[in-house]
This record gives C-alpha cells, structure tokens and sequence, in this order.
C-alpha cells in the first residue's frame, strides 16, 4: 500500500502533505536554492508514486535548467554559436553505433560562454522533448555549489522523464531509508544505474522509451560549470563517477560536462576508466567562428540601444565607428563576458552611452562611482582569490611578467616560456607549468619551450589597473628587476664558464649568450628603475657583472673628448685571453697592428665606470656631462 492512499505525484513542501490526482508535470519549484524535507519516508512505506516527491525534496531544484532562480541565466544570441550548437546536436542525436562516445567534456577559458551555451543547447533540446536533466553548478549559491547535491537532483529529473524507472527507486529507497547519507557513488548506483538498467529486461517499456526510430526519448544530461563546485575532490570523484555510470548503463543517454580547463579535471581524464569510456572534448575558446559571433552580437546590441535607450536619438551617427567595435571585439578574446559586461555598463539609463564607450576605450578616466567592469573583475579576482597560498607569490610574479606591455622593437627577449621563466627566476624545474597549470581558464600552455599565452587581452588591464585588482595588481618594477637578476646570473655564468657560444636552457631554440645575457639585463635593470624600483636596487645584478671590468682598470687607455664621450680600452696582447671573458660588457673589439685591443664600453658600463659610488674608481677625463647617467642608451661607434 502506498504511504499517500491512492494519490499520484506527491508534492512535500517542508511537513505540509498535499495530495494532487492529476498529472504533475512540473512540480513547483521552492524559490529556495536547496530544499531539504523534514519527511523521510519510513521503510517499507515507499510506493513508485512517492518517489518523485522524496526526491524533490532532496535536490537542489535551483540548478535546474529552467529554475526559477535561473530566470535570467545568459543564453547564446540566436545569431551566435550556430556551427557549434548544430555539432552539438548532431552528436545528441546521433545513434549509438555511429557514435565513438557518450561523453563530452567542453572546456574552455573563464568568461568564454560555456554556461551560455549549454543553457541554449538545453533550451532546444527540451523543446524537442529530448532533454533528460541538468544540473548548473554555481560557486556563489548554497546547493548549487555543493556537488552532494548532483545525484539526487540528476535522479529527480530522471525519474520525471522515464516513469517507469520510479518503481525500481522505490525498491532502493525501501531498502536504503539512509540513502541520501551515503556516498555520491551509492546513490548513483541505487537512484539510476540500477533503476534504468532494470528496465534492459521489459524490452517492450526499454523500446519505447529509448528507440529512436519509434519516437524522440529524452536523452541529453547536462552538468555546466563543474569546476563551480565548491570541492576539487568532488569534482573529481563526480567526472569519475559520469565514466563509470557511462560504462554501466544500458541506453543511449548523451552527457555532456562543461568546465573550465583545471589542471585537477585534465588530470582525471587519465585515470584508466577513460581507456574503456572513449570521450569527445571540444575547446569552446578555439571555436573559428567567436569572433564573428561577438562581431555580430556587438552590432546588434548596438543597434538595439539606439532605439531603447533614453538617449539613443541623440547620439553621434554612427555611432560606434566600425574602428570601435573592431577594438571591443579584439579585447573580447573571443569570449563574451568582456562585451556582455562593456555593453550592462554603456546600456545604463542613468548614464550617456557615449560616455560610457569613450572610458571603455581608454579615452577618458573611469569616474570614481562607476565599475563599468564589475562582472569581468570579479570573475578574475575570484580565479586569483583560490589559488593555493603556497603558490601566491609565485602567480604575483609571473602574471606580473606576463603583463609586461610589449612592442615590436622592445629588445626584452622572448623571455615567456615555461623552462626558461623557471631559469631566470631560480625556481625548480616544473615550478612554471605547475602553478600556472591552475590558470589554464586565463592561459594556455602548450609545453615547457612554448611560449605562455594569455587567453584574455582583458586579463592585461585588469592586472595593470590597481584600482581594479588591488592585491592582485602586477608589479612591473618587480617583474623586471627578477628578469635583470636572472639574465645577469647566467651572463655572469656564460663569463665565469667561458662559453663565448652561450648556455643551453634546456632544450630552448634561442641559446643564451653571454652578449644577450648583458644586453637584456641592462634593458631589464632600466624598465625596473623605471617602474618604481631604487636606482641601485635596480642596477644591482647588473653591476656584478660591470665588476668585472675593475680588474682591467690599470688598462684603461684614454677617454676621448667628443660629441658624445666615449671610454676606450688598450690592451697588451698577452692580456687578451683574460679580458675575452667580459668582451660582452663592450661594443666593440678590435686588434690593431698585432700590438693592442681597442674596444668600446657599452653604455651601461660606461654609466658604471663613471659613477664613482657604483664602480670604486676615479677615472680622470676631458670634460664629461655632469650626470653621465643622463647620457643615451645607445652604442657609441668608435672614432680613432
């Protein structure tokens, strides 16, 4: 006998009971993000047509596709993501003979618009009746970040759709009063392997529900944003335990799992139950046709402003110039949290659009009561806010490196790959690709000698705007005087070694020379000065190496008095070999008439050897500009 005599489709709202003898075909859904019923069931006291009500009240009814607290959850425009939402489906819908996998991982980088899709993919599979359930993690709502939640909610939604399963959840849970206690692995064991598996033996119940050729089943299981669950554990166990109810269960179910890269996700999919479960993955971040697709979102929003706006009759026209949405798109990166939080700020009634797109483009200051940026930074600080504390200071570094504003002709170096920034800043071999493999939602790595790209051209102003990262802002000085003390150490081992040819770092393809070596950290020594870093501080790694000169000061030659005052050296032949090691520190070396070297400091050492309080000497010369730091950074040919 059934607890509730003769009633249907139960509905348990906290201890109040209410019976209902018509169809439910959406049981209303509490505006709390997690309901959790104060009745369980006694055992032996639960009937088939219990069960969608105990489970109900057991799920996070909020992480539902089309829950009340996702009213407004961000979906594709209807013109955007067309080429992948139709692969999409076809793999849905694809028969599983022609199908490698049931298993799709879509991945990509944070703010590229996985949630988005994944909430339109649902939408149009459940207006073609072939969504079976979702669940849509959240790290800011209670239930919705918590993965304990996912089993029983992905059951609820299951035994809505395939009724005849709920009889078998009914036997389980009589068996089981304690189920919703025990381990994610059990209740998806009890509440839908089992259930589902027991329908394979009433083949005539199995053909209808699941035939393709007789009818359209609900097939399609969403989980979006796992890594929004609150624990990387859970995260794992739940990707391991989708393998194995994939490897378990007998019918054509589709699940599709949409994450941000983390390194803990991409170290899951080697686990061996993978070499049984053979699984698509598709990088969202890579798809050919984003920047279209923000192209013409940008346009549209745009053009829908003009007429909705207060102001939309007044603005400049056109308005914005082509040139400026060229801009907006380059910034999006491909992704669209940047231009959906640009266009919440631009679209403000309270403001002037105008305005708005002139601050967004850098014309004009941020006023001091705006964030036009709000939704963008706390994305990123929230993925700064969880790196693991041991690894703080090393992601203050290397973002602070990766943010360098570059140009074409800097003369820097191409110091961004993963084996030589673990060089240069001393860390143990791996450290790099270790720590940033937890940001691969804001980086891409492609190997130790490939250089670390950022995903985001937002990510840059972002970390050089202190009042938008605050903790998290990159320090430029600091990030230059790493790199000058990295290249001055192994310039100063290439000198100390004696390979004129350089050192290999690791298996790089620019061998680093003891000239590069000094050349790049004199460069680096003067952006760190530059960016805030004390003189001497500054210079202090790069003047071990201008040290050693001092030794050959009892060569100095003469100090010609020129245009622009050169410092030259003669050397007697038999002090050659010695002083090749710090050729490096000069522009040029020139052996005259079998009897001496002349060559031409550099203007880095000249600066050196001129500063008494740096270098020790006094050197005596014509008549020299009274602050020879002030004198260009440029080489200086020599005139005999």
């Amino acid at each position: 006998m059934s607890f509730f005599n003769n009633a249907s489709n139960v509905v348990v709202n906290g201890g109040n009971f209410t019976a209902s003898h018509q169809p439910l075909a959406n049981p209303p859904q509490d505006n709390r993000t997690a309901v959790h019923s104060k009745y369980n069931a006694p055992a032996g006291k639960i009937h088939r047509d219990d069960v969608v009500a105990v489970l109900h009240n057991h799920s996070a009814l909020a992480g539902l596709l089309d829950a009340e607290e996702r009213f407004d959850a961000p979906k594709c425009d209807p013109s955007t993501r067309l080429a992948i939402i139709e692969r999409l489906t076809k793999w849905v819908k694809s028969e599983r003979k022609s199908l490698s996998s049931s298993l799709l991982w879509l991945h990509g980088p944070a703010g590229v618009g996985k949630s988005a899709l994944m909430q339109q993919l649902g939408l149009l599979m459940q207006e073609k009746n072939e969504h079976a359930a979702s669940f849509f993690f959240s790290r800011t709502s209670t239930g919705r970040n918590n993965g304990n939640s996912l089993i029983v909610t992905l059951a609820y939604q299951l035994a809505m759709n395939f009724p005849p399963i709920r009889s078998h959840i009914a036997k389980n849970l009589k068996r089981n009063p304690g189920i919703f206690s025990l381990t994610n692995k059990k209740k998806l064991q009890l509440l839908i392997i089992d259930p589902i598996n027991k329908l394979r033996g009433k083949k005539k119940i199995f053909r209808h529900l699941f035939s393709t050729k007789t009818s359209k089943p609900p097939r399609l299981i969403i989980i979006d944003g796992l890594d929004e669950c609150d624990n990387k554990d859970i995260q794992c166990d739940i990707l391991l335990l989708i393998a194995h109810a994939i490897n378990e269960l007998h019918l054509p179910l589709r699940i599709i799992i949409a994450s941000r890269p983390e390194a803990h996700l991409i170290s899951s999919f080697n686990n061996s139950i993978f070499d049984k479960i053979p699984y698509t993955h598709i990088n969202l971040g890579a798809d050919v046709d984003a920047e279209r697709d923000v192209l013409l979102f940008l346009t549209k929003e745009f053009k829908e402003l003009r007429s909705t706006h207060p102001l939309g009759k007044h603005l400049p026209n056109p308005w914005p110039t082509s040139a400026q949405i060229d801009t907006l798109v380059m910034k999006s990166s491909g992704g669209f949290i940047y231009p959906t939080t640009v266009l919440k700020y631009i679209k403000s009634p309270y403001l002037r659009p105008d305005e708005c797109l002139k601050v967004i483009l850098g014309l004009c200051s941020i006023p001091t009561s705006d964030r036009p940026y709000a939704q963008l930074d706390d994305l990123y600080s929230y993925i700064f806010n969880s790196a693991h504390d041991a690894h703080k200071e090393s992601i203050k570094l290397l973002f602070s490196i990766l943010v360098i504003p570059r140009t074409e002709y800097d003369n820097l170096g191409n110091f961004a790959t993963p084996a030589l920034l673990d060089k240069l800043l001393f860390f143990p071999l791996g450290h790099v690709e270790q720590v940033l493999g937890n940001f691969l939602c804001l980086v891409s790595l492609q190997g130790a000698q490939r250089p670390i790209k950022l995903l985001h051209a937002s990510l840059s102003d972002f970390l050089l705007d202190i009042k938008r990262s605050g903790e998290f802002c990159a320090d430029l000085g600091l990030a230059h005087k790493a790199l000058a003390r990295g290249y001055s150490t192994l310039g100063l081992q290439c000198m100390q070694d004696g390979q004129s040819g350089g050192i290999q770092v690791e298996q790089s393809i620019m061998p680093l020379g003891p000239h590069h070596c000094y050349d790049l950290a004199a460069e680096h020594s003067e952006f760190a000065f530059k960016n805030g870093i004390p003189f001497y501080e500054a210079y202090a790694q790069l003047d071990k190496l201008h040290g050693l000169v001092i030794p050959f000061a009892p060569f100095l030659f003469k100090c010609i008095d020129s245009p622009k005052v050169q410092l030259q050296w003669e050397l007697n032949r038999h002090n050659i070999t010695d002083f090749r090691s710090i050729l490096c520190l000069f522009d040029e070396f020139r052996e005259e008439a079998n009897v001496r070297v002349v060559c031409t400091a550099k203007p880095p050492l000249y600066k050196f050897l001129m500063d008494q309080s740096r270098s020790g000497l006094q050197i005596l010369t014509g008549e020299l500009p009274q602050d020879c730091r002030a004198i260009p950074f440029q080489a200086i040919p020599v005139d005999l």
